[in-house]
């Protein structure tokens, strides 16, 4: 990442940001990884202070957790924690599904279906990495319908949270056929505009993906 030794201004912590959240999401940080200022810091070509205020601000975002005198670490989530956030979540979720229907465009639903697409491309490759990545977009697409910013943007932190707990577990699929339905079920009744069998749709497939999630006996 040579670019980021010329970038000289307020936007390099963001960039380091943005790299190590891409890191810890996609697993390369697992929970409980040491976050290790100096190897990044040569990694990256930068001092250790963007990279300290990069931690900072992720531990603002609920990835990573500092410890006095031992340093940043990748942020542990416990079932607990899991299930409470995953609460939230599902309550923004449905908050959002309220006004989808009203406000999705054809082309958003062509743009969801596509991603459902590629979803099912990702599972047909087995990249369960890129599956779980894919299907976490595809929902904050559904949710984002709700045109609430704001909420979006708290959904999107919540569900980084709940990635934490769930690389912890999950390493196989999911009932993949069963996942496709619901999300081809979802998908029509947003092309139908009939925001009862969305809302419907929605909430089967939630309530299947929460018990899924929480019942990884870790």
């Amino acid at each position: 990442m040579n670019e980021l030794a010329l970038k000289r201004n307020p936007s390099l912590v963001s960039l380091i940001y943005e790299k190590l959240e891409n890191m810890i999401l996609s697993g390369q940080l697992r929970s409980g990884d040491p976050v290790n200022e100096r190897a990044l810091s040569m990694q990256f070509e930068v001092s250790r202070a963007p990279i300290r205020e990069a931690c900072r601000r992720l531990e603002q975002a609920g990835l990573v957790s500092i410890i006095d005198n031992r340093g940043a670490f990748v942020r542990e989530v416990s079932k607990t924690t899991a299930t409470e956030v995953y609460d939230v979540a599902r309550l923004l979720s449905s908050e959002a599904a309220r006004h989808a229907v009203a406000n999705v465009t054809d082309e958003e639903v062509r743009k969801l279906t596509a991603m459902v697409e590629h979803i099912e491309r990702d599972a047909n490759r087995d990249d369960l990495s890129s599956y779980y990545a894919h299907n976490d977009l595809f929902h904050l697409e559904l949710v984002k319908l709700g045109r609430n910013d704001k909420l979006a943007e708290l959904y999107r932190s919540l569900n980084n949270e709940l990635t934490l707990y769930r690389q912890r577990g999950l390493r196989s699929f999911p009932d993949f056929e069963r996942s496709l339905a619901a999300h081809r079920s979802i998908i029509e009744a947003l092309a139908r505009r009939d925001s009862a069998a969305y809302q419907q749709a929605l909430d089967a497939h939630s309530t299947k993906m929460t018990e899924r999630l929480l019942n990884l006996g870790v």
